[in-house]
């Protein structure tokens, strides 16, 4: 026969030579009638022969590779954490194929142990553009904050879902909320519309660097508890992928400062004066402990043993502390004839810290008038 199932014909289809590959054939008198599919023989060429095709590519093979961990200080999160012991944060990451890893321990550098489990990444990354200071009362909207992520993605809120404690992460030591995430061209993401100082960290809102690093406060974060006895004690912790050799991975010293266990600063400091110059001084607390208003409570609660204070009177002059006092309640009486004593005359302006005292580590952050003093 002329054609048979396998043969390839190349007829004039629209002006251009077509292979056809026959698949089958059929004659009756003049007519010879076949079926086929277009046929190409270059894609038959093997590998290393010239050909007008690209090259076929080699698949892109990715590894887990190594697992980035960041652990942290901060303050205490939510409301199951034990109050009484110290607590810090772990959070890890890898690459795009990056899925489980662990959190490996050491008190000298030698000899770790598995102590915390990751089995999703965290949302984190490195501050690529500061913020500088800003309030903590009122929303910033001055400040702007670029990240660029080790993966995953950021998102925008309502301002009422930021009041419900969406959208907080830690960048440096300072906690912040952010109502605006955009992505850049680049890949990276502004942040804005910022929440500063949250959860006692208003102390951490100045300062910040490019290179800080930024983690998302969710779900896929570790809250590790410590010991007392381990706080301001050098360990060392490195993240070991699934099924990494732990000898390959890097550590890193980490020193846990006890900041969970810090009360923080008083707010809200006045000083109200009589016609003889007698001071009287309150102040508000705040509570380190997270707390739900709806749950029926009527006043925060203490978060220590019991309620104390420290006030330092500060000079004008030098800045040192001429007197320090202590009381178990937010208010102090402080007469014009102690002012005189401590002082050498009535002080019309004075400055003054207020600490909450914990029994565990002492004294908790500063609390100060808005203008430094009353």
């Amino acid at each position: 026969s002329m054609f048979d199932p396998g043969d390839v014909i190349v007829p004039i289809i629209n002006g251009v030579d077509t292979p056809i590959f026959i698949s089958k054939a059929a004659y009756g008198g003049n007519i010879i009638e076949v079926g086929g599919f277009s046929h190409d023989p270059e894609v038959y060429r093997e590998t290393g022969f010239v050909s007008t095709r690209e090259a076929p590519r080699t698949p892109e093979l990715i590894l887990p590779g190594d697992t980035t961990l960041f652990v942290m200080n901060g303050p205490l999160l939510t409301v199951d954490q034990n109050p009484n012991l110290p607590w810090y944060y772990m959070a890890a990451t890898g690459n795009k194929k990056w899925t489980t890893g662990a959190g490996m321990v050491s008190t000298d550098d030698e000899n770790f142990a598995a102590d915390a489990f990751f089995t999703t990444y965290s949302t984190m990354g490195v501050v690529q553009g500061a913020p500088g200071d800003g309030p903590t009362d009122i929303f910033d909207d001055n400040a702007i904050i670029t990240v660029v992520l080790h993966k995953g993605a950021l998102e925008s809120v309502s301002d009422d879902l930021l009041y419900q404690g969406r959208n907080a992460a830690l960048i440096g030591n300072e906690v912040i909320q952010y109502g605006r995430a955009v992505q850049l061209a680049d890949g990276s993401w502004r942040l804005s519309h910022l929440i500063r100082g949250r959860r006692g960290t208003e102390w951490a809102t100045a300062g910040h660097v490019p290179g800080e690093n930024f983690v998302f406060l969710n779900g896929a974060i570790i809250a590790y508890d410590d010991t007392l006895d381990k706080v301001g004690r050098t360990v060392y912790w490195k993240g070991v992928t699934a099924g990494q050799n732990p000898t390959d991975a890097e550590s890193s010293p980490f020193v846990d400062d006890g900041r969970s266990l810090k009360p923080f600063s008083p707010v809200h400091i006045e000083g109200f004066r009589d016609d003889t110059q007698n001071l009287t001084i309150n102040w508000i607390r705040r509570s380190r402990i997270p707390h739900n208003w709806g749950d029926g409570a009527i006043e925060m609660p203490l978060g220590e043993a019991t309620e104390k204070y420290e006030i330092d009177f500060i000079s004008t002059v030098d800045d040192t502390v001429v007197k320090t006092v202590t009381t178990t309640t937010p208010t102090y009486s402080y007469s014009a004839a102690e002012q005189v004593t401590d002082f050498g005359s009535i002080q019309y302006f004075l400055k003054l810290k207020i600490y909450q005292i914990s029994a565990i580590v002492g004294r908790g952050y500063p609390g100060q008038p808005d203008n430094g003093g009353i």
